[in-house]
């Protein structure tokens, strides 16, 4: 199971893009800018979550930098052609990137980002 709005996985799936996080807060401050999110309430990317994503042709991860978030991430690039990872310095979480005044820089770019036709990381340097 993953949490996201009512909705959100039919929506990820026609608008062709998650941003997959490790955390609740993460998710709800995603869904409140109207971005499609769901959270794994945790790391552990399960088989039945894999399965879920394939259907889904770009997925963002958008995870705590920590030892945990660089396990899921391995795990979801081996299992996923179209993973683009969201690194980010400043801040711990996207949960304070969207509470920061940084918030409209972060929509800017992953707004661009979304119209790539490749699959790269998008990496922010946010500059006071």
């Amino acid at each position: 199971n993953m949490f996201g709005l009512e909705g959100v996985q039919k929506k990820a799936i026609e608008d062709g893009y998650l941003i997959v996080t490790d955390g609740l807060f993460d998710t709800l401050s995603l869904a409140d800018e109207n971005l499609n999110a769901q959270s794994l309430l945790g790391s552990n990317l399960s088989k039945n979550h894999l399965a879920y994503l394939t259907f889904i042709d770009r997925i963002y991860l958008a995870m705590d930098g920590d030892a945990a978030g660089l396990k899921l991430a391995r795990a979801l690039l081996k299992g996923h052609k179209g993973v683009s990872i969201m690194k980010w310095n400043k801040f711990k979480d996207i949960d304070g990137v969207l509470k920061s005044d940084f918030r409209l820089q972060f929509l800017r770019a992953f707004e661009e980002h979304r119209k790539k036709p490749y699959v790269d990381d998008l990496v922010l340097n946010f500059v006071d």
